[in-house]
């Protein structure tokens, strides 16, 4: 009971209206700016050069033969030309150096056909036609992606067409449905500011010692109090993400926004976590900076600025440890991609550093407990 009254009177007690304000008509600026200048990124232009191809025929059908070199033919008029492999060649080398963006073979089996994954759209290009061709003149297809290794996608059958296995590609957004998610979830992150100031406040306006004499135990004024800030703070979150459908159309997962909401819930836990442990951990301005310091680095590297998949080598690496990262990787895969699989990693992942967060501040302070006694 004691922690509920502590709750109401949080929710109650609005101290800071123009930051409350300001934190409701933010997300619609930031989503409308970024939204717009940021959309190149989502939408980039893509030049496709001329795609050269090695190929081998040794089927023993005429017919085939001359189907072949009629659509050899035809498909340098689309920027693909084919190159007969000698018999000195390696072919896999001459895939793998990128010399050559495949290599086909035609034989009594069928058609053969094997890519370098590091030219993957000109493969993706070659790999319909060549499907095209294979259905047109009925050849069994065998479609190959060759790095170091080879790695099946498709596989021959004894039938007389294509058995596809597609799959999954990352999902897709726009930069306005981007920077929706990316935009919420960051500034969920800056609730870790004034979660450190949560006691601190008390303190300044001499409500402190009321507290403490009052008959309520230290951990349900903590409770209270963080409950309090988790409950205004999810009022905020579900306000703007109500703004944000109604006038930029967002899609927040529709049937599956239940999910979506336990997901952006322990973000809130995170942040509030990140910030009581650091507060207790250190004490002033030394805990404000350490905070914001962490929470500018998750910003960068957690996709706030700009997309996550647009970075590559070590920032790439690093943005796998920001908690931005995997909570909108884990929101767009649900909502664009109809994929359920990373909510429970980054649930457990919030949830779990927080307890961590948490349990670490309890020992520093217990430390500091005993060694005043």
């Amino acid at each position: 009971m004691n922690i509920l009254l502590i709750v109401r009177k949080e929710l109650l007690s609005f101290r800071d209206i123009r930051l409350t304000i300001f934190l409701l008509i933010l997300p619609s600026v930031l989503i409308l700016l970024l939204g717009s200048v940021m959309n190149h990124m989502f939408n980039p232009r893509v030049s496709i050069q001329d795609i050269d191809l090695l190929y081998k025929y040794t089927a023993s059908s005429d017919l085939s033969r001359d189907k072949w070199n009629e659509f050899t033919q035809g498909s340098k008029q689309s920027g693909i030309y084919f190159e007969a492999a000698t018999d000195e060649m390696d072919w896999k080398d001459e895939v793998q150096s990128g010399k050559y963006t495949g290599y086909v073979e035609i034989s009594n089996n069928g058609l053969h056909y094997a890519l370098n994954s590091r030219q993957s759209l000109e493969g993706s290009i070659v790999q319909d036609t060549l499907a095209a061709f294979a259905t047109h003149t009925g050849l069994s297809a065998d479609m190959t992606k060759t790095n170091l290794d080879l790695e099946v996608l498709s596989e021959t059958g004894n039938s007389d067409f294509i058995k596809e296995r597609i799959l999954k590609a990352p999902a897709q957004t726009d930069a306005v449905h981007y920077f929706a998610i990316a935009v919420i979830t960051t500034i969920i992150m800056y609730t870790a500011l004034s979660a450190g100031n949560l006691m601190e406040e008390e303190r300044k306006r001499n409500t402190m010692m009321r507290l403490m004499v009052a008959p309520v135990s230290r951990t349900e004024i903590m409770i209270g109090k963080v409950g309090g800030a988790a409950v205004q703070q999810v009022l905020s979150i579900l306000l703007a993400v109500l703004v944000s459908s109604v006038f930029f159309r967002v899609d927040w997962g529709g049937g599956d926004f239940g999910l979506v909401f336990l997901i952006l819930l322990t973000h809130i836990i995170f942040a509030l976590s990140l910030g009581i442990g650091i507060s207790y951990i250190l004490k002033g301005e030394a805990s404000k900076t350490v905070i914001m310091v962490i929470l500018q680095l998750a910003m960068f590297f957690g996709g706030s600025y700009y997309p996550v998949e647009n970075m590559t080598g070590f920032m790439k690496n690093v943005s796998n440890f920001s908690p931005l990262q995997w909570t909108n990787k884990a929101i767009i895969q649900i909502v664009h991609g109809n994929d359920t699989e990373a909510a429970l990693a980054a649930m457990v992942m919030n949830i779990g550093l927080s307890v961590c967060l948490l349990g670490a501040a309890v020992l520093v302070r217990q430390t500091i407990w005993r060694a005043a006694k």
